[in-house]
């Protein structure tokens, strides 16, 4: 034993020594760590590199919609369908909310393509934000052009009228060039200076902006020139000129549209969702104008209407063909009592003239209101079938 514990404590020694002396030996210099480069290396001066967040879109910065969660991998699918609905649900409803400007529906649309709708709900989200867009677009702004330089012609004792040149083209929002004429009585006519008429002058245009680069807004489709005298209004005819600018990139798309917007040939039907999905199926939309339940929805809602009221009518005329029926037995009583029929003895009584009278009137009365409940009757009876129908047609 004493012999085996020098010999451990021997090969120890070795070992130690043998594994100091590597750390001299060029040979073992490969295997030790590589050394850190120097100083004045180019990795040495290069900063240690950061994960890069790429930046949140803008659409989605303004969306507060969050994705949807993947179905979990012990979720039942009946759970996942359901929080799917609900998810769907809240985010339509958020996107299709009017509380936003044209640009922000236009956002809503792009935020919309990264959520992850399947197609059709996806289709029907862009037609009706594209229908808010252009309610958006529609509404009409009054603005003051106290800066309008105006030219007046001399003037036509005839028509009355002065030929007319506004132009404002310096205006930085809403410049417009307008040429036409204006009618002015002769007594105020005689008082004008043409040289500084001292006119009013605002300007009606559409809320859409023509935007040529991502600095500059301005509103050129212009509506209507109003013109005042003091407090009186003047009446104005002519047209809005195209005012020339530098950039004139997609200018004519932005004029083709607002112009059919001002021609009424584009403009919104106040679409709901529901009524967008069924464009994008392939339907007609529900226009507010029109019924929302469609035509079998009138056609239903006429035809129970003319049904009630037919049996309302039927139910009349009975009660009224029952009041004359008994009329007329009260009278066949009193001519059996006082014997005036052809064969009885009162067949000479002055009150047989009346009584006939009043009888023919009677049965008269009651032919006619039976007639008419039964016609009535009838009447609530098609009417009714055909409300009918229109559940199953």
């Amino acid at each position: 034993m004493r012999i085996f514990g020098i010999a451990v404590l021997a090969l120890f020694f070795s070992l130690g020594f043998s594994q100091v002396s590597n750390l001299g030996n060029p040979q073992t210099q490969s295997e030790m760590p590589p050394p850190l480069a120097p100083a004045d290396s180019a990795s040495a001066l290069e900063p240690i590199s950061e994960p890069v967040q790429e930046p949140v879109p803008a659409a989605r910065a303004s969306g507060n919609i969050p994705l949807l969660a993947p179905k979990g991998e012990f979720e039942k699918q009946k759970d996942f369908d359901a929080r799917k609905a609900k998810w769907e649900k809240d985010a339509i409803n958020k996107l299709t909310a009017k509380d936003t400007t044209a640009k922000g529906y236009a956002n809503r649309i792009e935020y919309a393509k990264e959520l992850g709708f399947d197609t059709l709900t996806l289709k029907a989200l862009t037609i009706v934000l594209e229908d808010r867009i252009v309610a958006e677009d529609s509404k009409l702004i009054t603005q003051k052009a106290p800066n309008a330089k105006i030219e007046l012609s001399s003037y036509n004792a005839e028509t009355e009228t002065f030929d007319l040149h506004i132009q404002d083209t310096a205006n930085t929002s809403n410049p417009f060039i307008f040429q036409g004429s204006v009618t002015i009585p002769m007594s105020m006519a005689k008082s004008i200076d043409r040289n500084n008429p001292d006119f009013s002058t605002s300007v009606v245009f559409l809320n859409s902006t023509y935007e040529p680069d991502e600095t500059t807004k301005l509103h050129l489709a212009m509506q209507k020139l109003l013109l005042h005298k003091g407090s009186k209004n003047l009446n104005v005819k002519g047209s809005f000129a195209e005012v020339e600018l530098g950039n004139m990139s997609n200018y004519y798309a932005y004029k083709q549209r607002t112009d059919s917007i001002l021609k009424g040939t584009l403009k919104s039907h106040d679409l709901s969702y529901k009524d967008a999905l069924k464009i994008a199926n392939g339907g007609q939309p529900s226009s507010r104008g029109e019924s929302l339940m469609g035509w079998r929805g009138w056609t239903r809602l006429a035809a129970f209407t003319l049904a009630a009221a037919s049996g309302v009518g039927a139910a009349f005329k009975h009660s009224d063909a029952g009041k004359y029926k008994e009329d007329i037995n009260e009278l066949e009583n009193r001519a059996r009592v006082k014997g005036i029929y052809d064969d009885g003895p009162g067949v000479n009584d002055p009150y047989r003239n009346e009584w006939r009278i009043q009888y023919s009137d009677r049965k008269t009365e009651l032919l006619k209101n039976e007639r008419y409940r039964n016609i009535f009757g009838i009447s609530a009876g098609v009417f009714a079938v055909a409300g009918v129908a229109t559940f199953f047609f």
